[in-house]
C-alpha cells in the first residue's frame, strides 16, 4: 500500500516538476529555476522519508525457518499482551510467543494439521453455551472484558490452540499418570481440595447493554429477591416458575448438584466466592458474576472434596502438566533443530 501511494506521489511530483517548465517560455533549455530546485529538494525530502517510514514498518526482524516475523508482529502482540494485563518484558514475551507459532505452524504444515472456520465455531458456540449467554453481541463483550483482547485477535487465538492440541496428539507420546501419583497429589493437597457444594441459583441475563434493558433485569432480580429472602423454603418453587429465570437448572427448581469449589472458580470465580463465604440454608445477596449476569444462590449443602471424586480431575490435571512439560521440551529441541535467524 505504501509503495502504491508512492508511485503515485512520484508520478504526481512529476508532472508538479514538469509545469514550470511547459509554462516558462523565457527559461533557458537545462537551467532549474530556483523555485523548482527548492520544491525538488522538498519533494525528494518528503518522498525518502516516507520510504523510510515504510521500510521500517515491514522491517523482518526473525525468520524461523520460512517464517518471517515483523517489528509489526512483534508491537501488535505486545499491544496484545499488554490489553491482558501480562507483566514483565513484553517485547521478549512477545517474540517467545511469535516462534513457538511459527515452529507449530511449520509442523501443522508437515502434518497437513487443517482447522476449518467451521471447526473453530464450533468451539466457539461451546465456549458461548458454557458461559450460558445466548446474544452473539454479547458474547463478544463479555469475551473482550474478560481477557483484555478483541474479539478477532480472541478468535485466532482459539484457532492456534486447536492446532496446537491436535500437533500434540500426533507428534507426542504423554504418559498417563499413575494411581499412586494420583493419591499422592490428593494426600499432599487435601487441605487445598477444599469443599464441594450444592446449591441452587437463580439467574437473570440482560438481552443488551441498554440502560432500560438493565434496570428491567434489576428490577425482577430485587423482586426475586424479596421474595426468596423472606420465605428461603421457597427459592426452588420460585426459581422454577420465574419467568425471569435463565438457569439450566430451573427446571429443577434452580439445584446444582455436589460441585467442588475450585471446579466452580475455574469458570466463575466470583460465583464460587460467595458459594464459599455462605453458610448452609443461607441466600446470597444479588450479585453480577464475571459475565455480568445477576445471579441469587441459596446454599444448600457443604461437605469435603472425597477422593474417589477427585480422583478424575486430578488425573486429568496432572495429564495436562505432563503434556505441558511434553510440549515444552519438543518445542526446546525444536527450536534448536529449526533455524532462527535474528535481524539487527
Amino acid at each position: 500500500m505504501y509503495s502504491a501511494r508512492l508511485k503515485i506521489l512520484s508520478i504526481g511530483l512529476l508532472i508538479l516538476v514538469g509545469l514550470p517548465f511547459c509554462n516558462s517560455a523565457t527559461a533557458e533549455r537545462g537551467t532549474v529555476p530556483e523555485n523548482v530546485r527548492v520544491r525538488n529538494e522538498k519533494e525528494e525530502s518528503l518522498r525518502a522519508e516516507l520510504e523510510s517510514t515504510t521500510v521500517l514498518a515491514n522491517q523482518v526482524r526473525l525468520v524461523v525457518g520460512e517464517i518471517s516475523i515483523t517489528d509489526v508482529d512483534i508491537q501488535q502482540l505486545v499491544e496484545q499482551l499488554q490489553r491482558s494485563r501480562e507483566t514483565g518484558n513484553l517485547r521478549d514475551k512477545a517474540i517467545d510467543i511469535l516462534i513457538e507459532r511459527a515452529i507449530v505452524e511449520i509442523e501443522a504444515r508437515r502434518e497437513t494439521i487443517i482447522v476449518s472456520d467451521e471447526r473453530v465455531q464450533n468451539e466457539l458456540n461451546f465456549r458461548r453455551q458454557a458461559m450460558g449467554v445466548t446474544d452473539q453481541e454479547r458474547f463478544q463483550e463479555l469475551v473482550e472484558e474478560e481477557t483484555g483482547l478483541s474479539f478477532d485477535d480472541w478468535v485466532e487465538d482459539v484457532r492456534y490452540q486447536i492446532v496446537k492440541r491436535q500437533l500434540t496428539q500426533i507428534v507426542l507420546t504423554v504418559e498417563q499418570p499413575t494411581e499412586d501419583e494420583v493419591r499422592d497429589f490428593y494426600n499432599a493437597n487435601r487441605a487445598r481440595m477444599g469443599n464441594e457444594v450444592s446449591y441452587r441459583e437463580i439467574v437473570l441475563v440482560p438481552r443488551s447493554n441498554d440502560i432500560r434493558e438493565e434496570a428491567r433485569v434489576s428490577d425482577a432480580a430485587k423482586e426475586i429477591w424479596g421474595r426468596v429472602t423472606r420465605d428461603p423454603s421457597a427459592f426452588a418453587e420460585v426459581a422454577r416458575t420465574s419467568p425471569a429465570n435463565r438457569s439450566p437448572q430451573k427446571p429443577y427448581g434452580g439445584l446444582v448438584g455436589y460441585t467442588g469449589i475450585h471446579e466452580i472458580a475455574d469458570r466463575n470465580r466470583i460465583l464460587a466466592g460467595v458459594l464459599h463465604n455462605l453458610s448452609p440454608g443461607q441466600v446470597s445477596r444479588i450479585f453480577r458474576d464475571n459475565y455480568n449476569r445477576y445471579y441469587i444462590v441459596k446454599l444448600e449443602g457443604k461437605r469435603p472434596i472425597p477422593y474417589d471424586k477427585m480422583r478424575e480431575i486430578i488425573r486429568r490435571r496432572l495429564y495436562f502438566e505432563n503434556e505441558e512439560k511434553a510440549f515444552d521440551i519438543w518445542l526446546e529441541r525444536r527450536r534448536k533443530e529449526i533455524s532462527i535467524r535474528y535481524i539487527e
